[in-house]
Order: structure tokens, then C-alpha cells, then sequence
């Protein structure tokens, strides 16, 4: 929080979300800090929208875009993607370097260990990347932060009342200007989240084997 206060101005608006049965308690702590309570808003629907943009600005900016590849890869895939590729690489070329063992035209037997395991490794890190990425992925149908819970805003907040939403456990929480641009992302429940992406596309996996076929998203 001390860096946040030397390298970024205070926000004009702040707007959490947290669960349903949190709000009591969160407001009665903005109290405590000092907030007037006109200063206190608890599910505007302009706040839920602002929440939701910040969601879906933070989802683009850490995405990888290839737009001459016509690709949108978001983040969650792109952090499986720089495991599943060089894992399924290097299990492809294993796979592949024993069809060495067959004469191939002119070939001597080190170049046909070198064509075998760089087949096999483009095959393995193409499976690697269309699994990894699909899998990591979130749910299409998965509603957005503000959507699963109730928004709060605070306005023209101290760091203090920041420091406290933020230890409040919430869904999510941005800072906005007075215009409703985003200024920075104070904290979001994946912080709180234990295991990576590896357990992520676990989770992911075990999911998908146990829904029903027609339920199934990837």
C-alpha cells in the first residue's frame, strides 16, 4: 500500500464488490474509517457497470493478442500455454525420437534423431497449445465479479479506507477517476487464491469429466 501511495494519486472513486452477507459489515467499517455516509454507496447499478468495464479492461490488457493470427489468447491460457508447449514439446520428441531407428532415404542416423524430435516436439507443443490454452481458459458462462456480488462504492477515499476494503476480503476492488476511467486494480479474489495455473487447468480437467456431455464448455 505505501507504494501505491507514492506512485499513484489518490483515486477520485473507489468500487469494491464483495458478497451479499459482507456489505453490513464492510459498511460499518467505512464508518469506522472516517467516510461520510453520504459518501457510501451500496449497489448502483452504474457502480456495477463501472466495476464490470474495470473487469473487462484488466481481462484485455493481460491477454496476448495476435491480431495477424487472428488470436485472442486470455491470460489464464497464456500462463498454461508457457507450461503445456515446452512440457508436450519435449514429451512429443521423446515419443518421436525411437522412428529414428527406420532408414530414411540418405539420412545417417544423427540427422534422423534430429528430423524425428523436431517433428515431435512441434507436433507435442501444438497439442500443448491447443490443450493447455482451451483448458485454462474460463467459463463462457461464468458471470462477472459484479454480477456474483454486491457493488460498493466509496467516494473520493483516503488510502486508510482503501487499506481496509482491501483487508475486507472483497470480490474485487478498482480505482477510478472522476470520469469513470480506470486508474488501477487495488485487488481481485485470485490474489487470496492458493495453487497456479496447474491446479487451475486440474480443477479445469476434473470438471469437465465429471459434467454432463451436453454441459461441457471445452
Amino acid at each position: 500500500m505505501a507504494d501505491r501511495e507514492q506512485d499513484q494519486p489518490i483515486a477520485d472513486v473507489v468500487v469494491a464488490v464483495f458478497e451479499p452477507d459482507q456489505v453490513d459489515a464492510v459498511r460499518q467499517e467505512l464508518l469506522r474509517q472516517g467516510c461520510p455516509p453520504g459518501a457510501i454507496h451500496v449497489g448502483d447499478d452504474a457502480d456495477l457497470r463501472w466495476s464490470l468495464r474495470a473487469e473487462q479492461t484488466e481481462e484485455t490488457d493481460r491477454s496476448l493478442m495476435a491480431p495477424h493470427a487472428g488470436a485472442i489468447i486470455p491470460k489464464e491460457s497464456t500462463k498454461a500455454a508457457a507450461i503445456a508447449i515446452p512440457v508436450a514439446a519435449a514429451i512429443g520428441a521423446a515419443i518421436c525420437l525411437p522412428f529414428a531407428a527406420f532408414q530414411m532415404g540418405d539420412l545417417n542416423v544423427w540427422l534422423r534423431l534430429f528430423w524425428c524430435a523436431v517433428t515431435g516436439a512441434a507436433l507435442g507443443g501444438t497439442i500443448g497449445y491447443i490443450v493447455g490454452t482451451a483448458m485454462a481458459s474460463k467459463d463462457q458462462d461464468e458471470p462477472g465479479a459484479a454480477q456474483r456480488g454486491v457493488v460498493v462504492r466509496v467516494d473520493r477515499p483516503s488510502p486508510a479506507v482503501d487499506a481496509a476494503l482491501v483487508a475486507l476480503e472483497p470480490i474485487r476492488v478498482d480505482a477510478f477517476d472522476a470520469d469513470g476511467v480506470v486508474q488501477s486494480r487495488l485487488a481481485t479474489e485470485e490474489d487470496r487464491r492458493s495453487g497456479g495455473v496447474v491446479e487451475e487447468v486440474a480443477a479445469n480437467v476434473e470438471r469437465e469429466l465429471e459434467a454432463d456431455p451436453s454441459e461441457r464448455h471445452r
